[in-house]
């Protein structure tokens, strides 16, 4: 019966067929225009789908018996794309927070309910419209309760936020002279390693009262914000602000929160180190209102199956090969986000005058910029802190020493850095800065 009907509307089912093709190939001729100005590879295939294009178009009004021999021949090209996409989907090393236990796994385990680490990417997740809405913008997480940090290393890291909702213990605020603040992202959070394994921990095995201000997924005008309403109450000798190589992406994001500029007053504040129970509450309601959202996506084998029929995973692969398909994707440069991360260093070391510390500022670099060299922003970031007369610390001179730098990463591939490596720059950071 099968055969039969297909035998019947074989006709209509090739038609099909080379109008899916069609569609494919100006979807993949689009991709190719994506990255044609990168190299003589987006040059390359957009000759070749377009000439395909034209080919399929051609033999789509061609005679059965040719149309049927070039039909053959686009299976065959598509199975192999196919299998090529097979190869690398299966291949390629995935993270363990991605292949091991889940978050969700990791929750049956404990007694007391605990979250994923908030507040992760709060402008993305929220909104902006829901953002400025709120009476109480939250910097911190809730405070005193066990969260779940992620899994980098096949291993899943959890901490115990402090009063304030930040990745410190509560007992380092009974010394009331705090010598050292630090404030970034997630990196200074001390993203996938434990708690006493981050930049604060190790600077305080060195003597130095420090406290971590840092929170995943900060940029630019949430570190200002934080520190305004948490780094300048504590009267600290010195404060290190860290720059991260996405923090572009991150402030294109920010600046577009009308509560967020606010911060560039700086006079205005909204006392959210007094509001701790409000900010316990948003969170709460937040995670009641979305735990099903909130949820670990695996990659099952339907979305495997997906991605590989639409050759996603070659794609991927071409599209890290491209040393400015980074630059263009992960890093969001312009003009006025230069003047903006001009004004809000311009703004902290203004602060710090008021209350009598010393503003430095240290450059993270990503694996990324390892593999592709310095991203062009670099220079434009540099001699902003260097105009401003802030003492900076570039941390990618000393991985670019060393035999073999992506060491300094889990899986030696996109991520956060290491336990070692946290520990060489917390050295390079006392020698530099304090010492």
């Amino acid at each position: 019966m099968f055969l039969v009907l297909l035998k019947k509307y074989q006709k209509h089912f090739e038609n099909i067929f080379l109008i899916l093709f069609i569609i494919w190939c100006v979807d993949l001729i689009l991709f190719s225009i994506e990255i044609v100005n990168f190299n003589n590879l987006g040059i390359l295939l957009l000759v070749l789908f377009s000439l395909l294009l034209l080919l399929t178009i051609y033999f789509f009004f061609a005679d059965p018996e040719l149309k049927k021999n070039f039909l053959i021949l686009l299976l065959s090209i598509l199975f192999s794309l196919i299998l090529i996409s097979s190869i690398i989907e299966f291949s390629e090393k995935i993270r363990p927070e991605y292949n091991k236990k889940s978050f969700e796994e990791t929750k049956k385990e404990y007694k007391e309910k605990i979250f994923m680490n908030a507040p992760i990417g709060i402008v993305e997740r929220l909104g902006k419209k829901k953002l400025n809405k709120v009476d109480v913008l939250p910097l911190g997480g809730i405070s005193n309760h066990i969260n779940w940090m992620c899994n980098e290393s096949d291993k899943n890291i959890l901490y115990k936020a402090d009063k304030y909702g930040f990745n410190n213990n509560n007992h380092n605020y009974l010394d009331k002279n705090i010598d050292l603040i630090l404030i970034g992202d997630s990196f200074i959070f001390g993203e996938c390693v434990e708690q006493n394994e981050n930049i604060s921990s190790n600077l305080r095995e060195m003597g130095i009262n420090s406290l971590s201000f840092g929170m995943v997924g900060h940029g630019p005008l949430l570190e200002l914000a934080t520190l305004r309403e948490y780094g300048n109450k504590f009267k600290a000798k010195k404060i290190i602000w860290f720059f991260f190589e996405n923090d572009f992406v991150d402030l294109e994001l920010e600046y577009q929160v009308d509560a967020l500029k606010q911060y560039l007053d700086q006079n205005y504040s909204n006392d959210l180190i007094n509001k701790q129970s409000n900010i316990n509450n948003f969170w709460l309601n937040y995670y009641n209102k979305n735990i099903d959202k909130e949820k670990t996506q695996k990659k099952n084998l339907l979305k495997k199956f997906e991605r590989i029929i639409l050759i996603k995973p070659i794609r991927d692969f071409i599209e890290r090969k491209q040393t400015n398909y980074y630059q263009k994707n992960y890093l969001i440069f312009s003009e006025q986000n230069i003047n903006i991360l001009n004004n809000i260093l311009k703004i902290a070391k203004e602060n710090m005058k008021n209350i009598n510390a010393e503003l430095y500022f240290v450059y993270l670099p990503s694996i990324f910029s390892l593999d592709h060299g310095d991203p062009f922003f670099k220079k434009e970031v540099i001699n902003i802190v260097k105009n401003l007369k802030i003492n900076y610390l570039d941390f990618s001179e000393y991985l670019e020493t060393r035999p073999n730098p992506k060491e300094c990463f889990p899986l030696q591939t996109h991520g956060h850095y290491t336990a070692t490596c946290y520990q060489k720059l917390s050295e390079i950071i006392y020698r530099k800065f304090i010492n």
